[in-house]
């Protein structure tokens, strides 16, 4: 997993974080190297901050941030500029870190910013059944820690299954879901968009799980990919990840999972392009990631943000059934102009 750069450990205090790869994702109106040269001592200062564990020196990390991003943001005339530190395979004598800009456009922000705005609805009469998804969750979590592994996924009722009915306490949860959610679903399905609290919104996806008709729920998981907050658009992609490898034959609106692969957030992409691997051996979804994903997955490719180009290699690798080098982006192109032709259909078809 990436996390962002924290102060080196004391006994690599000497060794300083240094910026290996700077790049701007979502636009070419401004070059890296010329943003790196013009703001090559404000980097510096930044990098600094990172081997100092202090609250100064984090406020001072924020300030230089602070600055990045606003400068970066007038160069282009963005609609969102965000800046992340990536730490990328440390060790004692060399801290490289990949300075990554997300940017957006701002002809381009309805597109790549999809998501729905924060919404300010309460739903009270349906706040028991919500706050019964969060016991639910307590007592699995609870049930985990005892054990020295995480279980197999038990068999459950729903199209999401993490516990089932291991417990007495999980049993007796399942049969209140199994009983109150289809009589509510009307409301679950208003709440899932529209709560302001977006925790009654996650619970909403994870309970609509429990419908009973598969394309009903693949339809709402759709629809939650679009929160605004990422914790909700998390439990979408959690349900969507076990109806895809559990489920196979429910469909999945694939072309919504696509629009995730160029918003501006890593962790969004790389979820989405977990789901196009389950199914990239499908042959009712091939069609879509050869001729469709497959460009912006490309894109992806050639990032250095490792979670991201690892999982599009991963796909594009599952999806070719060939030997290509991961950064020999040339053979990457050949192939997918060569399986866009061999995937298009014929006139008579």
């Amino acid at each position: 997993m990436c996390l962002a750069v924290f102060a080196a450990p004391a006994r690599a205090a000497r060794v300083r974080p240094a910026v290996k790869f700077l790049e701007i994702n979502g636009s070419s109106k401004v070059k890296p190297s010329d943003f790196s040269e013009k703001h090559s001592k404000t980097i510096e200062k930044l990098m600094f901050t990172q081997v100092r564990s202090s609250t100064k020196a984090s406020l001072e990390a924020e300030k230089l941030k602070d600055i990045l991003v606003s400068s970066l943001k007038e160069m282009g005339d963005f609609g969102l500029v965000e800046m992340d530190l990536i730490k990328l395979d440390w060790n004692d004598s060399e801290k490289p870190v990949l300075l990554l800009f997300e940017v957006i456009e701002k002809q381009d922000m309805a597109t790549r910013f999809p998501f729905r705005s924060v919404p300010k609805g309460e739903f009270p009469a349906i706040q028991n059944i919500l706050d019964a998804w969060s016991r639910y969750e307590e007592a699995g979590k609870k049930y985990e820690r005892t054990l020295e592994s995480v279980p197999d996924r038990p068999e459950c009722p729903a199209f999401y299954c993490v516990w089932g009915s291991l417990t007495p306490e999980l049993a007796k949860l399942e049969e209140e879901f199994l009983a109150l959610v289809p009589p509510n679903e009307e409301m679950l399905g208003r709440a899932m968009q529209e709560d302001k609290n977006p925790k009654n919104r996650a619970n909403s996806v994870f309970l609509l799980s429990y419908l009973r008709d598969g394309a009903s729920v693949s339809r709402y998981m759709s629809n939650a990919l679009m929160d605004p907050d990422a914790s909700v658009r998390d439990a979408a992609i959690s349900v969507l990840n076990d109806m895809t490898v559990f489920h196979p034959e429910v469909p999945i609106e694939i072309h919504v999972i696509n629009r995730l692969l160029d918003v501006p957030y890593p962790k969004d992409r790389t979820k989405a392009l977990a789901l196009m691997l389950n199914l990239a051996d499908n042959d009712s979804y091939r069609p879509f990631l050869i001729q469709t994903a497959s460009k912006q997955i490309l894109k992806i490719l050639r990032t250095r943000h490792p979670n991201n180009h690892d999982m599009a290699y991963t796909v594009l690798s599952l999806l070719s059934r060939e030997n290509i080098a991961r950064r020999d982006y040339d053979a990457w192109d050949r192939w997918i102009w060569k399986a866009r032709q061999e995937s298009k259909p014929s006139a008579s078809e």
